[in-house]
C-alpha cells in the first residue's frame, strides 16, 4: 500500500510466489505507517522478463534488488527509508538484498531462510533434498531448475552468487534471524548470525538478534503450541509480527517503541531461545550473549555393544555392526526439519523395527542433561559399494517407550570430506564421517533416555542412494549395499553433545 500522499518508511519483500501469503501482514503495516511493497523477482508470475534464478537479485553485475530500491527511494510517497522482510526462500532473497549495500537499507528481519543455496537447500550432507526441492521448483513455475542443479557442480560460479558467504562484509544494517528447532533451513538461520557476528560490519553487526523457537516452517507455527507431537504450551508461541514491528519502528522508522539508548541495546543479550522440555515440562526461554552458549561443554556418548549409548566412556574393544540397505525400499521420511512432509517431534518407533536400522540408547536418566548448540555424530563406517548414505538420527525416549524425534542429519560417502569434490568408496575400507545433525536446546528429563539410530535412508525427504560410483542422476541402476558401523577401540563412533555445566 503506497496510497497515502505522506511520505513514509518502507518495508520490502521479493519474492517467486504469490503476494497472497503475505496480505495480512502486509495489511498490519500499511496501518501502522509503512508503504509495504511485494515484489516479484524477474520472470516469475506476472513479473517480466526471464527468470534468472536469484543470480541478479545480490551484488553481482545485474542488481534488481538494488535497483528496486533505488526506485522507491524516489517516490514521493517513500521517505528514502527501506526494511527487508522474508519468510523461507524468500528470506534467502532478502539476505541477498542486504549484500547490495545500499544506503535506503535499515534493518532486515529475516525468518526461516536458508544462507547458502546449495548447502541449506539442495544438497545438505551432499545429499539430493528431494521433496523440498521438485516440489518448489513445480510450484513456482521452475522445473527447468531441476537440470541445473544436477549439472552443475559446488566448484563451477554458478553457485558463488547463491552463497551468501561470500558477500556477508557488505551488510551494515542491524539484522533479526528468527529460525526454529524443526525448520529445514535451521543451519542457514544459524549460519547466517553466526558470519554476520564474524565477518559482518558495524554498526549493524552490534545490533543483531537471533530468536530460535520449537516451531517448524509453515507461517502458523509461530502461534500453535503443538509442534508435530508434542505440546510446548502457550509459552512457545511467538507474535512475529509485533516483534517485526519494534524491531522496525527502532531501526527503520527511527521511533523506537522503548527508551533505550543505543548503547543499551547493545548490551543486551543477543540470543534468545527456547529450551524445549517433554509433555510436563514443556520448555522455557533462555537468553545468551552468543550461540552457541558460551557455558556449554561438547561431550561425547559414545556406541556401546548390546546397543547401550554410554557417557563419556568408550568400549575398549573394537566391535561393528552391520545393515543392508537396499534404495528400493528406503526408510520413510517421519517428522523432523521438513517443508512439504509433516513436521516436528514425532515416534520413530515403527522406523526403529525396521532391519536396517542401528539403534544405540542411554541408562535412564538419574537427573536432567541439558543442550544448547550445535549437534554432530563422529561415524566410523564402511560399505560394500562405492558410495552410500549414512543417516543419523536423535531422539529422547519417554518412560512410555515412545521415542520422539529431536534432530537428525544426512552425509553422502563421497562428500565425507567435502562437498566440492567426489571422493569414492573404496569398498570394506573404514572411513571417518562427521554429520551436521543441526541446532537444539533441549532437556532430557529425569526417567528419559538419550538414544540414536543410524540407518542409510530418509525418504522423500531425500533422495535414495543408488550406492553407485555414477552421480545418482544419472544412474540406471539401483545397488544392494551392506554398510558396517564401527564402535569401541580406535573407532569410537559418538553423538557429541553440547552440555550446558
Amino acid at each position: 500500500d503506497t496510497s497515502d500522499s505522506v511520505a513514509k518508511p518502507s518495508l520490502l519483500v521479493r519474492t517467486k510466489e504469490p503476494f497472497q501469503r503475505y496480505k495480512p501482514i502486509a495489511d498490519y503495516f500499511s496501518q501502522h505507517g509503512y508503504n509495504f511493497i511485494i515484489q516479484y523477482t524477474r520472470g516469475s508470475l506476472e513479473s517480466g522478463g526471464k527468470d534468472s534464478f536469484f543470480l541478479t537479485d545480490g551484488s553481482g553485475k545485474q542488481q534488481d534488488g538494488r535497483e528496486t530500491l533505488e526506485w522507491i527511494s524516489s517516490q514521493p510517497w517513500s521517505d528514502g527509508k527501506i526494511g527487508a522482510f522474508g519468510f523461507g526462500i524468500d528470506g534467502f532473497l532478502a539476505h541477498l538484498l542486504i549484500t547490495t549495500d545500499h544506503p535506503a537499507m535499515r534493518g532486515a528481519y529475516i525468518m526461516a531462510a536458508p544462507y547458502n543455496f546449495y548447502k541449506d537447500v539442495v544438497f545438505p550432507g551432499g545429499a539430493y533434498r528431494k521433496n523440498f526441492v521438485e516440489t518448489w521448483t513445480n510450484k513456482v513455475d521452475a522445473k527447468y531448475l531441476l537440470h541445473t542443479f544436477m549439472m552443475t557442480p559446488y566448484t563451477t560460479s554458478f553457485w558463488h552468487p547463491l552463497s551468501n558467504e561470500r558477500q556477508v562484509k557488505m551488510v551494515k544494517i542491524p539484522v533479526c534471524h528468527v529460525g526454529g528447532w524443526y525448520q529445514p533451513f535451521l543451519r542457514g538461520t544459524v549460519s547466517a548470525y553466526n558470519a554476520l557476528e564474524e565477518k559482518g560490519m558495524t554498526p549493524g553487526k552490534l545490533y543483531q538478534n537471533l530468536i530460535m523457537g520449537p516451531w517448524t516452517q509453515d507461517q502458523e507455527s509461530y502461534s500453535r503450541t503443538k509442534q508435530g507431537d508434542i505440546d510446548f504450551s502457550q509459552n512457545s508461541t511467538f507474535d512475529y509480527v509485533q516483534h517485526a514491528h519494534a524491531f522496525f519502528d527502532r531501526w527503520v522508522k527511527n521511533q523506537p517503541q522503548d527508551s533505550l539508548s543505543l548503547v543499551e541495546v547493545a548490551q543486551q543479550k543477543k540470543v534468545n531461545y527456547f529450551m524445549m522440555g517433554d509433555e510436563n515440562t514443556a520448555g522455557s526461554w533462555t537468553e545468551s550473549d552468543s550461540w552457541p552458549p558460551e557455558n556449554i561443554k561438547y561431550e561425547h556418548f559414545y556406541l556401546q555393544k548390546n546397543g547401550m549409548l554410554g557417557r563419556g566412556k568408550a568400549d575398549i574393544n573394537g566391535n561393528a555392526e552391520a545393515f543392508r540397505y537396499d534404495p528400493l525400499i528406503p526408510l520413510e521420511t517421519n517428522g523432523g526439519a521438513n517443508y512439504y512432509l509433516p513436521s516436528g517431534p514425532m515416534d520413530q518407533r515403527e522406523i526403529e523395527k525396521k532391519n536396517d536400522v542401528l539403534t544405540f540408547t542411554s541408562d535412564i536418566l538419574s537427573k536432567p542433561v541439558k543442550i544448547a548448540g550445535p549437534l554432530r555424530f563422529l561415524l566410523y563406517a564402511s560399505s560394500s559399494t562405492s558410495d552410500t548414505d549414512f543417516t543419523v538420527q536423535l531422539t529422547d525416549i519417554y518412560p512410555d517407550g515412545r521415542s520422539m524425534l529431536l534432530a537428525d542429519g544426512i552425509i553422502r560417502a563421497r562428500h565425507r570430506n567435502t562437498t566440492r569434490e567426489s571422493e569414492l568408496l573404496e569398498p570394506k575400507k573404514v572411513e571417518q564421517y562427521e554429520i551436521d545433525l543441526g541446532h537444539i536446546a533441549k532437556i532430557f528429563s529425569t526417567g528419559h533416555r538419550i538414544r540414536i539410530n543410524i540407518s542409510s535412508s530418509n525418504s522423500p525427504k531425500f533422495e535414495p542412494n543408488p550406492n553407485s560410483a555414477k552421480p545418482f542422476h544419472r544412474n540406471k541402476t539401483q545397488h544392494v549395499t551392506i554398510n558396517y558401523v564401527y564402535y569401541g577401540g580406535k573407532r569410537n563412533s559418538a553423538v557429541i553433545l553440547p552440555v550446558i555445566e
